[in-house]
Protein backbone atom coordinates (compact mmCIF):
# COMPACT_ATOMS: atom_id res chain seq x y z
CA UNK A 1 0.00 0.00 0.00
CA UNK A 2 2.88 2.67 0.91
CA UNK A 3 4.51 1.53 -2.63
CA UNK A 4 1.23 1.91 -4.48
CA UNK A 5 0.57 5.74 -2.60
CA UNK A 6 4.11 6.38 -3.47
CA UNK A 7 4.48 5.27 -7.44
CA UNK A 8 0.67 7.40 -7.82
CA UNK A 9 1.13 10.10 -5.23
CA UNK A 10 -2.62 9.24 -4.23
CA UNK A 11 -3.37 8.05 -0.68
CA UNK A 12 -5.38 5.22 -2.07
CA UNK A 13 -7.71 3.48 0.86
CA UNK A 14 -6.86 0.44 2.24
CA UNK A 15 -10.77 -1.21 0.91
CA UNK A 16 -9.21 -0.59 -1.95
CA UNK A 17 -7.16 -3.15 -2.57
CA UNK A 18 -8.97 -5.84 -0.02
CA UNK A 19 -12.34 -4.82 -1.57
CA UNK A 20 -11.61 -7.69 -4.82
CA UNK A 21 -10.30 -11.36 -4.09
CA UNK A 22 -7.94 -11.14 -7.49
CA UNK A 23 -4.80 -8.77 -8.71
CA UNK A 24 -7.06 -8.34 -11.97
CA UNK A 25 -9.47 -7.05 -10.20
CA UNK A 26 -7.30 -4.81 -7.41
CA UNK A 27 -5.63 -3.08 -10.52
CA UNK A 28 -9.39 -2.37 -12.21
CA UNK A 29 -9.90 -0.93 -8.92
CA UNK A 30 -6.65 0.76 -9.00
CA UNK A 31 -7.53 2.40 -12.59
CA UNK A 32 -11.40 3.69 -11.77
CA UNK A 33 -9.68 5.28 -8.53
CA UNK A 34 -7.37 7.10 -10.49
CA UNK A 35 -9.69 7.93 -13.00
CA UNK A 36 -11.62 10.10 -10.26
CA UNK A 37 -14.47 7.38 -10.28
CA UNK A 38 -13.94 6.64 -6.02
CA UNK A 39 -17.56 7.31 -5.31
CA UNK A 40 -18.66 4.60 -8.35
CA UNK A 41 -16.35 2.46 -6.49
CA UNK A 42 -17.48 2.98 -3.32
CA UNK A 43 -21.10 2.67 -4.47
CA UNK A 44 -21.00 -0.31 -6.22
CA UNK A 45 -18.87 -2.57 -3.22
CA UNK A 46 -20.47 -1.15 -0.68
CA UNK A 47 -24.13 -1.80 -1.06
CA UNK A 48 -23.89 -5.15 -2.08
CA UNK A 49 -24.02 -6.86 1.59
CA UNK A 50 -26.90 -4.74 2.54
CA UNK A 51 -28.23 -5.96 -0.71
CA UNK A 52 -28.17 -9.36 0.81
CA UNK A 53 -29.96 -9.07 3.80
CA UNK A 54 -32.86 -8.75 1.72
CA UNK A 55 -32.52 -12.11 0.43
CA UNK A 56 -35.94 -13.50 1.33
CA UNK A 57 -35.52 -17.45 2.43
CA UNK A 58 -38.47 -20.02 2.94
CA UNK A 59 -38.47 -21.60 6.07
CA UNK A 60 -42.13 -21.71 6.72
CA UNK A 61 -42.53 -25.39 6.99
CA UNK A 62 -40.66 -25.31 9.94
CA UNK A 63 -43.63 -24.47 12.25
CA UNK A 64 -44.69 -28.18 11.09
CA UNK A 65 -42.03 -30.03 11.74
CA UNK A 66 -41.77 -32.45 15.13
CA UNK A 67 -39.43 -31.20 17.98
CA UNK A 68 -36.50 -33.36 17.39
CA UNK A 69 -35.91 -35.96 20.44
CA UNK A 70 -32.55 -37.23 19.95
CA UNK A 71 -29.97 -35.89 23.16
CA UNK A 72 -27.13 -35.31 21.26
CA UNK A 73 -25.75 -31.44 20.12
CA UNK A 74 -23.64 -30.47 17.08
CA UNK A 75 -20.96 -27.94 17.23
CA UNK A 76 -19.23 -25.91 15.07
CA UNK A 77 -16.09 -23.69 15.21
CA UNK A 78 -14.29 -26.72 17.48
CA UNK A 79 -11.18 -25.99 15.68
CA UNK A 80 -11.22 -22.42 16.98
CA UNK A 81 -10.27 -20.31 20.36
CA UNK A 82 -14.02 -20.11 21.20
CA UNK A 83 -15.08 -23.29 19.96
CA UNK A 84 -12.99 -25.42 21.34
CA UNK A 85 -13.66 -23.95 24.92
CA UNK A 86 -17.24 -24.58 23.75
CA UNK A 87 -16.76 -27.86 23.52
CA UNK A 88 -14.93 -28.65 27.17
CA UNK A 89 -17.95 -26.66 28.33
CA UNK A 90 -20.78 -28.51 26.56
CA UNK A 91 -18.79 -31.76 28.04
CA UNK A 92 -18.86 -30.74 30.94
CA UNK A 93 -22.44 -29.56 31.57
CA UNK A 94 -24.10 -32.28 29.19
CA UNK A 95 -23.75 -35.68 29.65
CA UNK A 96 -24.58 -36.27 25.92
CA UNK A 97 -22.49 -37.27 22.54
CA UNK A 98 -20.97 -33.97 20.95
CA UNK A 99 -20.98 -33.88 17.28
CA UNK A 100 -18.06 -31.61 15.87
CA UNK A 101 -18.60 -30.18 11.92
CA UNK A 102 -14.81 -30.48 11.26
CA UNK A 103 -12.95 -29.91 7.65
CA UNK A 104 -10.71 -32.48 7.26
CA UNK A 105 -9.26 -35.58 4.70
CA UNK A 106 -11.29 -38.18 7.58
CA UNK A 107 -12.59 -37.94 10.77
CA UNK A 108 -9.43 -39.00 12.23
CA UNK A 109 -7.81 -35.76 11.00
CA UNK A 110 -10.66 -34.08 11.76
CA UNK A 111 -10.69 -35.06 15.70
CA UNK A 112 -6.66 -34.76 15.30
CA UNK A 113 -7.03 -31.12 14.57
CA UNK A 114 -9.60 -30.64 17.59
CA UNK A 115 -6.96 -32.02 19.57
CA UNK A 116 -3.95 -30.32 18.59
CA UNK A 117 -6.78 -27.26 19.50
CA UNK A 118 -7.31 -27.85 22.94
CA UNK A 119 -3.46 -28.57 23.75
CA UNK A 120 -2.48 -25.12 21.62
CA UNK A 121 -4.93 -23.33 24.91
CA UNK A 122 -3.79 -26.43 27.07
CA UNK A 123 -7.06 -27.61 28.18
CA UNK A 124 -6.48 -30.92 26.20
CA UNK A 125 -6.34 -33.23 29.76
CA UNK A 126 -10.22 -31.68 30.57
CA UNK A 127 -11.39 -32.95 27.53
CA UNK A 128 -13.12 -36.30 27.24
CA UNK A 129 -12.35 -36.85 23.75
CA UNK A 130 -14.33 -40.81 23.59
CA UNK A 131 -17.72 -38.38 23.80
CA UNK A 132 -16.87 -36.64 20.96
CA UNK A 133 -17.25 -37.81 17.06
CA UNK A 134 -16.44 -36.18 14.20
CA UNK A 135 -18.32 -35.36 10.83
CA UNK A 136 -16.21 -34.19 8.35
CA UNK A 137 -17.84 -31.77 6.48
CA UNK A 138 -17.61 -27.89 5.64
CA UNK A 139 -20.53 -25.62 7.07
CA UNK A 140 -20.97 -23.16 4.17
CA UNK A 141 -21.54 -26.16 1.66
CA UNK A 142 -24.98 -27.59 0.68
CA UNK A 143 -25.84 -29.59 2.83
CA UNK A 144 -22.42 -29.61 4.73
CA UNK A 145 -21.17 -31.46 1.44
CA UNK A 146 -22.43 -34.63 2.84
CA UNK A 147 -24.08 -37.44 1.25
CA UNK A 148 -27.69 -37.07 1.12
CA UNK A 149 -27.69 -40.13 3.82
CA UNK A 150 -25.04 -38.58 5.58
CA UNK A 151 -26.91 -35.39 6.14
CA UNK A 152 -29.86 -37.50 6.84
CA UNK A 153 -28.09 -39.33 9.70
CA UNK A 154 -26.76 -36.16 11.05
CA UNK A 155 -30.26 -34.28 10.94
CA UNK A 156 -31.67 -37.54 13.07
CA UNK A 157 -29.13 -37.58 15.65
CA UNK A 158 -29.15 -33.98 16.94
CA UNK A 159 -31.87 -31.81 18.61
CA UNK A 160 -29.45 -28.66 19.02
CA UNK A 161 -26.39 -26.54 17.23
CA UNK A 162 -23.88 -24.37 18.55
CA UNK A 163 -23.21 -22.49 15.44
CA UNK A 164 -19.39 -21.02 16.43
CA UNK A 165 -17.78 -21.13 13.49
CA UNK A 166 -16.60 -17.99 11.68
CA UNK A 167 -14.28 -16.16 9.09
CA UNK A 168 -12.69 -13.26 11.64
CA UNK A 169 -10.58 -10.90 9.90
CA UNK A 170 -10.83 -6.93 10.47
CA UNK A 171 -9.10 -6.35 6.44
CA UNK A 172 -10.31 -8.68 4.21
CA UNK A 173 -14.03 -7.87 2.62
CA UNK A 174 -16.99 -9.12 2.55
CA UNK A 175 -17.14 -11.01 -0.47
CA UNK A 176 -13.98 -12.97 1.09
CA UNK A 177 -15.70 -13.84 4.43
CA UNK A 178 -19.25 -14.06 3.08
CA UNK A 179 -18.65 -17.77 2.32
CA UNK A 180 -18.76 -18.81 6.23
CA UNK A 181 -19.81 -16.22 7.95
CA UNK A 182 -23.21 -15.93 5.53
CA UNK A 183 -23.33 -19.12 3.17
CA UNK A 184 -22.71 -20.62 6.66
CA UNK A 185 -26.21 -19.66 8.90
CA UNK A 186 -28.04 -20.02 5.35
CA UNK A 187 -26.74 -23.50 5.86
CA UNK A 188 -27.17 -23.71 9.51
CA UNK A 189 -31.15 -23.03 9.27
CA UNK A 190 -31.73 -25.08 7.02
CA UNK A 191 -30.06 -27.46 9.08
CA UNK A 192 -32.43 -26.89 11.44
CA UNK A 193 -35.31 -27.29 9.99
CA UNK A 194 -34.71 -30.45 8.04
CA UNK A 195 -36.12 -33.31 9.39
CA UNK A 196 -37.02 -32.17 12.72
CA UNK A 197 -37.12 -29.17 14.06
CA UNK A 198 -33.91 -28.14 15.97
CA UNK A 199 -32.85 -25.54 18.19
CA UNK A 200 -29.81 -23.07 17.12
CA UNK A 201 -27.29 -21.41 19.37
CA UNK A 202 -25.89 -18.52 17.63
CA UNK A 203 -22.98 -16.80 18.42
CA UNK A 204 -22.61 -12.93 16.93
CA UNK A 205 -21.27 -10.11 17.83
CA UNK A 206 -21.77 -6.85 19.43
CA UNK A 207 -20.41 -5.18 16.43
CA UNK A 208 -23.57 -5.86 14.39
CA UNK A 209 -24.36 -2.82 15.77
CA UNK A 210 -22.95 0.43 13.43
CA UNK A 211 -20.82 2.99 15.36
CA UNK A 212 -23.69 5.43 14.80
CA UNK A 213 -26.68 3.48 15.74
CA UNK A 214 -29.14 5.71 16.83
CA UNK A 215 -31.33 4.87 19.35
CA UNK A 216 -29.36 4.65 22.83
CA UNK A 217 -28.64 2.45 24.77
CA UNK A 218 -28.30 -0.42 22.96
CA UNK A 219 -29.72 -3.24 24.82
CA UNK A 220 -30.57 -7.26 24.21
CA UNK A 221 -33.55 -6.24 22.53
CA UNK A 222 -32.45 -3.66 20.14
CA UNK A 223 -32.46 -4.32 16.77
CA UNK A 224 -29.67 -4.05 14.41
CA UNK A 225 -30.65 -1.69 11.77
CA UNK A 226 -29.09 0.77 10.60
CA UNK A 227 -25.96 -1.11 8.34
CA UNK A 228 -24.66 1.75 6.20
CA UNK A 229 -21.77 2.87 8.71
CA UNK A 230 -20.60 -0.59 8.85
CA UNK A 231 -17.21 -0.77 7.60
CA UNK A 232 -15.45 -3.85 7.61
CA UNK A 233 -16.13 -7.23 5.75
CA UNK A 234 -16.23 -9.12 9.18
CA UNK A 235 -19.19 -7.02 10.59
CA UNK A 236 -21.20 -6.67 7.45
CA UNK A 237 -21.35 -10.31 6.98
CA UNK A 238 -22.81 -10.89 10.77
CA UNK A 239 -25.10 -8.20 10.15
CA UNK A 240 -26.57 -10.06 7.23
CA UNK A 241 -26.41 -13.38 9.17
CA UNK A 242 -28.63 -11.67 11.93
CA UNK A 243 -30.98 -10.50 9.30
CA UNK A 244 -31.40 -14.10 8.06
CA UNK A 245 -31.69 -15.16 11.89
CA UNK A 246 -34.75 -12.85 12.23
CA UNK A 247 -36.31 -14.18 9.22
CA UNK A 248 -36.09 -17.86 10.27
CA UNK A 249 -37.27 -16.80 14.07
CA UNK A 250 -40.40 -15.04 12.67
CA UNK A 251 -40.80 -18.45 10.52
CA UNK A 252 -40.63 -20.62 13.49
CA UNK A 253 -37.13 -21.98 13.88
CA UNK A 254 -35.62 -21.84 17.47
CA UNK A 255 -32.52 -19.19 17.93
CA UNK A 256 -30.93 -17.83 21.01
CA UNK A 257 -28.42 -15.45 19.56
CA UNK A 258 -25.03 -14.61 22.00
CA UNK A 259 -23.69 -11.03 20.63
CA UNK A 260 -20.35 -11.44 22.20
CA UNK A 261 -18.08 -8.80 22.91
CA UNK A 262 -13.91 -8.66 23.54
CA UNK A 263 -13.25 -12.68 24.12
CA UNK A 264 -9.42 -12.80 26.24
CA UNK A 265 -7.04 -15.11 27.72
CA UNK A 266 -8.39 -17.66 29.88
CA UNK A 267 -8.96 -16.69 33.51
CA UNK A 268 -6.82 -19.52 34.78
CA UNK A 269 -3.77 -19.66 32.81
CA UNK A 270 -4.06 -16.88 30.31
CA UNK A 271 -4.19 -18.57 27.29
CA UNK A 272 -4.90 -16.80 24.34
CA UNK A 273 -5.16 -16.68 20.62
CA UNK A 274 -2.18 -14.92 18.93
CA UNK A 275 -3.84 -12.76 16.20
CA UNK A 276 -6.21 -11.70 19.14
CA UNK A 277 -6.97 -8.20 18.65
CA UNK A 278 -5.82 -6.87 22.15
CA UNK A 279 -2.95 -9.16 22.06
CA UNK A 280 -1.88 -7.35 19.08
CA UNK A 281 -2.32 -3.63 20.81
CA UNK A 282 -0.31 -5.02 24.03
CA UNK A 283 2.11 -6.45 21.90
CA UNK A 284 2.98 -3.45 19.84
CA UNK A 285 3.08 -1.36 23.00
CA UNK A 286 5.83 -3.31 23.97
CA UNK A 287 7.53 -3.68 20.81
CA UNK A 288 6.96 0.33 20.60
CA UNK A 289 8.16 0.97 23.96
CA UNK A 290 5.25 3.78 23.73
CA UNK A 291 1.37 3.72 23.69
CA UNK A 292 -1.36 6.03 23.82
CA UNK A 293 -2.58 7.28 27.26
CA UNK A 294 -4.66 5.09 28.96
CA UNK A 295 -8.25 6.52 29.51
CA UNK A 296 -8.05 6.89 25.45
CA UNK A 297 -8.65 2.85 25.47
CA UNK A 298 -11.04 0.70 26.64
CA UNK A 299 -11.77 -3.07 26.86
CA UNK A 300 -15.08 -4.63 27.72
CA UNK A 301 -13.33 -8.18 27.68
CA UNK A 302 -14.87 -11.27 28.88
CA UNK A 303 -12.33 -14.60 29.76
CA UNK A 304 -12.68 -17.15 26.73
CA UNK A 305 -13.85 -19.79 29.66
CA UNK A 306 -16.52 -18.13 30.87
CA UNK A 307 -18.03 -16.84 27.66
CA UNK A 308 -18.16 -20.27 26.94
CA UNK A 309 -19.79 -21.60 30.23
CA UNK A 310 -22.23 -18.72 30.19
CA UNK A 311 -23.01 -19.71 26.38
CA UNK A 312 -24.06 -23.38 27.42
CA UNK A 313 -25.51 -22.55 31.25
CA UNK A 314 -27.89 -20.11 29.51
CA UNK A 315 -28.75 -22.68 26.86
CA UNK A 316 -29.56 -25.36 28.87
CA UNK A 317 -31.47 -23.79 31.44
CA UNK A 318 -35.25 -24.18 32.15
CA UNK A 319 -35.69 -20.26 32.56
CA UNK A 320 -34.46 -19.81 29.15
CA UNK A 321 -36.82 -19.77 26.51
CA UNK A 322 -36.69 -19.91 22.52
CA UNK A 323 -35.48 -16.36 20.60
CA UNK A 324 -33.67 -14.64 23.36
CA UNK A 325 -30.68 -12.39 22.79
CA UNK A 326 -27.64 -11.95 25.06
CA UNK A 327 -25.47 -9.13 25.15
CA UNK A 328 -22.15 -10.93 26.54
CA UNK A 329 -19.88 -8.57 27.36
CA UNK A 330 -18.53 -7.38 30.66
CA UNK A 331 -20.89 -4.31 31.85
CA UNK A 332 -17.85 -1.46 33.20
CA UNK A 333 -15.19 -2.57 31.14
CA UNK A 334 -11.80 -0.76 32.57
CA UNK A 335 -9.61 2.03 30.15
CA UNK A 336 -6.02 0.27 29.48
CA UNK A 337 -4.45 1.46 32.83
CA UNK A 338 -4.22 -1.60 34.41
CA UNK A 339 -2.83 -3.32 31.20
CA UNK A 340 -0.10 -0.90 31.17
CA UNK A 341 0.58 -1.84 35.13
CA UNK A 342 0.67 -5.35 33.93
CA UNK A 343 3.21 -4.18 31.46
CA UNK A 344 5.34 -2.69 33.33
CA UNK A 345 5.52 -5.21 36.34
CA UNK A 346 5.94 -8.31 33.56
CA UNK A 347 8.03 -6.73 30.80
CA UNK A 348 9.78 -3.35 31.26
CA UNK A 349 8.42 0.47 31.16
CA UNK A 350 6.34 1.75 28.58
CA UNK A 351 5.69 5.69 27.79
CA UNK A 352 2.25 7.40 26.94
CA UNK A 353 1.33 9.74 24.31
CA UNK A 354 -1.15 11.03 22.31
CA UNK A 355 -3.20 8.67 20.04
CA UNK A 356 -1.89 11.15 16.88
CA UNK A 357 1.84 10.78 18.28
CA UNK A 358 1.31 6.95 18.86
CA UNK A 359 0.08 6.49 15.26
CA UNK A 360 2.87 8.71 13.44
CA UNK A 361 5.37 6.55 15.33
CA UNK A 362 3.64 3.35 14.31
CA UNK A 363 3.61 4.51 10.68
CA UNK A 364 7.57 5.33 10.97
CA UNK A 365 8.33 1.37 12.18
CA UNK A 366 6.47 0.09 9.59
CA UNK A 367 7.91 1.94 7.21
CA UNK A 368 11.28 1.11 7.91
CA UNK A 369 9.81 -2.70 8.05
CA UNK A 370 9.76 -2.85 12.11
CA UNK A 371 8.56 -6.11 13.27
CA UNK A 372 4.77 -4.74 14.70
CA UNK A 373 2.01 -6.37 15.45
CA UNK A 374 -0.28 -3.93 14.47
CA UNK A 375 1.58 -3.19 11.98
CA UNK A 376 -0.32 -5.06 8.79
CA UNK A 377 -3.83 -2.83 10.31
CA UNK A 378 -2.08 0.12 10.59
CA UNK A 379 -4.66 2.14 7.24
CA UNK A 380 -7.70 0.55 9.24
CA UNK A 381 -6.45 3.35 12.18
CA UNK A 382 -5.65 6.33 9.79
CA UNK A 383 -9.08 5.40 7.75
CA UNK A 384 -11.11 5.12 11.31
CA UNK A 385 -11.94 1.85 10.21
CA UNK A 386 -12.00 0.48 13.95
CA UNK A 387 -14.06 3.36 14.88
CA UNK A 388 -16.58 1.68 17.21
CA UNK A 389 -18.23 5.20 18.16
CA UNK A 390 -19.91 6.41 21.23
CA UNK A 391 -22.34 3.25 21.35
CA UNK A 392 -24.06 3.08 25.06
CA UNK A 393 -24.73 -0.76 25.41
CA UNK A 394 -26.32 -2.26 28.03
CA UNK A 395 -26.43 -6.54 29.11
CA UNK A 396 -28.66 -5.63 32.49
CA UNK A 397 -31.06 -8.41 31.04
CA UNK A 398 -28.50 -10.92 29.96
CA UNK A 399 -26.45 -9.97 34.15
CA UNK A 400 -29.95 -11.05 35.54
CA UNK A 401 -29.93 -14.33 34.03
CA UNK A 402 -26.73 -15.52 34.07
CA UNK A 403 -26.62 -14.02 37.94
CA UNK A 404 -30.15 -16.38 38.04
CA UNK A 405 -27.65 -19.81 37.04
CA UNK A 406 -25.25 -19.15 40.12
CA UNK A 407 -22.61 -17.04 37.23
CA UNK A 408 -21.14 -13.28 37.17
CA UNK A 409 -19.38 -11.22 35.15
CA UNK A 410 -15.13 -11.45 36.25
CA UNK A 411 -13.54 -8.29 37.55
CA UNK A 412 -11.10 -7.16 35.28
CA UNK A 413 -7.66 -6.28 36.66
CA UNK A 414 -3.91 -6.25 36.84
CA UNK A 415 -4.39 -10.24 37.54
CA UNK A 416 -5.92 -10.26 33.91
CA UNK A 417 -3.59 -9.29 32.27
CA UNK A 418 -0.94 -10.89 33.73
CA UNK A 419 -2.23 -13.61 33.17
CA UNK A 420 -2.26 -13.22 29.35
CA UNK A 421 1.15 -11.75 29.35
CA UNK A 422 2.84 -14.92 31.30
CA UNK A 423 1.16 -16.95 28.98
CA UNK A 424 2.82 -15.70 25.76
CA UNK A 425 6.23 -15.11 27.78
CA UNK A 426 6.32 -18.96 28.68
CA UNK A 427 5.56 -19.39 24.60
CA UNK A 428 8.39 -17.43 24.01
CA UNK A 429 6.19 -14.87 21.27
CA UNK A 430 7.20 -11.79 23.68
Amino acid sequence: MYLLRKQFNVDFPLKLLFSTPTLRDMATSVDIYLNNNEKKLDNEGEGTFICDAFIQHDWMHTRQLNSSKSINVLLTGATGFLGIYLLRSLLQQLTCKIICLVRATDSSAGLNRIIKNAHIYGIGHDIDFSRVEVVVGDVAKENFGLTEEEYQSLSESVSKIYHAAAHINFILPYSSVKEVNVDGILEIINFCSHYERKELEYVSTIAVFPPDYPKQPITEESLPNYPNSLSIGYTQSKWVAEQYVQQARYQGVDINIYRIGRISGDSVTGACQEEDFLWRQIKSFIQMGIAPYPELLSTDLLPVDFVSKAIVALSVSNKIHGHQNFHLFHPKGTDFTPIYLAIRQKVHDITTTSESDWLEKLEKMVVKGDDVALGSLIHLFKENALNIGNNTYNNQSTHEAIKSLGLDFPDINVKTFERLLSYFMDKEII
